[in-house]
């Protein structure tokens, strides 16, 4: 009969395999004890030993900013054919001269699109005389790079188009975010944050076109995202964000000041304001950091470059040169009671010079109603199935013929 062994009494009874058993338990404790510090002391203990910025941006800070967002719409082709709405911020890249404008890739979906601005008074003139005088001026965007790909960075570069007519001339614009003013690239949780946009909340419906008001939200950084085909997290803040404030900028504070943290991205579909995150501005940056957004060298991508793009642009300026016009007739309106006889009597003090079609050179339709209380102005574009159409007047409006391809806006 076997008789039961005894059990060992120490380690050094235990047989050698159990021994190395032990031992590697022992060391794999010690690598996830050193790895975990290591990660605590590498990236949360950086987070925790951040202070949040808690005071909030001041009205005086934030003034030097306000005009440096702009609204961006383009043409939607849809069942609608209602205007993409978002927001978009002036950049000064380092050009000469610097006209680029920074917003969502998203938003310019059509590439087909307009920035309206709020631009500074000129010199000499009042605010109070400016405000009578000058209406948002509109100007005309032309791709030139977008971010969007394997890196996930929803952005976009659009440069802006001078032209003799325009409202106000772009050097007046106000570019007055550039590289320099990134806030560091790890923001503390907490921290407070000032949104800069133009959201579906403030939109509504005037007499000739969509009213958006320029909003200013405020919140914090509420969490963070983050994504391993980025270099830095991106933010979730509490900042109210709707549809429209999507391309426009989120600023906070870091020891040097207010500073760029990045740009507002409406991730829900629908019409309803929620928590948004904000795309770290480094993210965005580092999308063309071997790219010199100086010089705006890049190459539109091929499916943007045909022939039929060609007719797609004539047709965007044509539609500026329209909205330029509706500016400049509603000014004239405001000093005179009536709309001019002719289009060449807004051209000097209405419209510095009038704008013309950027093919034939002619001027654009006009007519106007027997009391001149009512006008409308159009142009023939190239494409006869434009999304434009669903939204302008049609028929024969004061003698001008509306139906399609002729665009026309009544006033």
């Amino acid at each position: 009969m076997d008789q039961p062994q005894p059990s060992p009494q120490n380690d050094t009874d235990l047989p050698a395999h159990q021994n190395q058993n032990w031992l590697y338990i022992i060391i794999g404790i010690m690598l996830l004890l050193f790895l975990g510090a290591g990660m605590w002391w590498y990236f949360p203990s950086k987070i925790q030993s951040l202070s949040p910025q808690s005071e909030e941006i001041s009205v005086s800070e934030l003034q030097p900013f306000l005009n440096a967002v702009g609204e961006v719409r383009c043409v939607t082709i849809g069942p609608y054919g209602i205007s993409s709405i978002g927001s978009g911020s002036l950049w000064d890249f380092g050009g000469d001269p610097p006209f680029a404008v920074l917003t969502n890739e998203h938003v310019i979906a059509t590439r087909d699109c307009l920035l309206y601005t709020d631009p500074e008074p000129l010199p000499g003139e009042t605010p109070d005389s400016f405000a009578r005088t000058t209406f948002r001026s509109i100007h005309t965007l032309e791709l030139v790079r977008v971010g969007s790909d394997l890196s996930q960075v929803d952005a976009a570069v659009m440069r802006i188009i001078p032209k003799d007519y325009d409202t106000i001339p772009v050097s007046k614009l106000n570019f007055a975010f550039s590289p320099s003013l990134a806030c560091p690239s790890l923001m503390p949780l907490g921290s407070n944050v000032t949104v800069i946009g133009f959201p579906s909340f403030s939109h509504f419906y005037g007499e000739f076109d969509t009213v958006t008001s320029k909003t200013i939200t405020k919140g914090s950084i509420s969490a963070y995202q983050r994504d391993p085909l980025k270099d830095q997290v991106d933010y979730f803040i509490s900042a109210e964000i709707d549809a429209g404030s999507s391309g426009g900028i989120a600023l906070a504070r870091s020891e040097k000041g207010v500073c760029v943290l990045g740009i507002p991205t409406w991730i829900f579909f629908g019409e309803y304001a929620s928590q948004g995150v904000v795309q770290n501005i480094h993210n965005v940056l580092n999308k063309w950091r071997n790219v010199d957004l100086a010089t705006y060298q890049f190459s539109i991508p091929d499916q943007f470059s045909t022939h039929e793009d060609e007719f797609i642009l004539l047709d965007s300026y044509r539609i500026s040169d329209i909205l330029q016009i509706q500016i400049g007739l509603e000014l004239y309106f405001d000093s005179n009671g009536f709309y001019p006889a002719q289009l060449s009597e807004l051209e000097g003090e209405f419209i510095p010079f009038l704008p013309r079609d950027p093919q034939t050179d002619s001027l654009y339709l006009y007519g106007f109603s027997a009391d001149r209380q009512n006008s409308v102005v159009g142009a023939v574009l190239e494409d006869p199935n434009s999304p434009a159409f669903t939204t302008d007047s049609d028929g024969t409006v004061y003698g001008v013929d509306c139906d399609d391809p002729t665009y026309c806006r009544s006033i």
